[in-house]
């Protein structure tokens, strides 16, 4: 007599658990390049944060539409 789907399926899973699909390793340059940028994050030289919406140059625009 054959056992149900049910316990197949569970066992398949079980055994799927055990082992790990997916193994680490230090040794490639995608390894090297994170971990530096942790240790050194990437910082612009010029110290600026601009938005990308904003073009040097481009100022405000006041307007009195506005009622108080």
């Amino acid at each position: 007599m054959s056992r149900p789907p049910q316990m197949d399926l569970i066992a398949e899973l079980k055994r799927r658990q055990g082992s790990p699909l997916v193994r680490e390793g230090k040794d490639g340059a995608i390894e090297d390049i994170i971990t530096d940028l942790r240790n050194q994050p990437y910082r612009r030289t010029d110290g600026a944060r601009h938005s990308s919406k904003w073009k040097p140059g481009q100022q405000l625009q006041v307007s009195s539409d506005i009622s108080l």
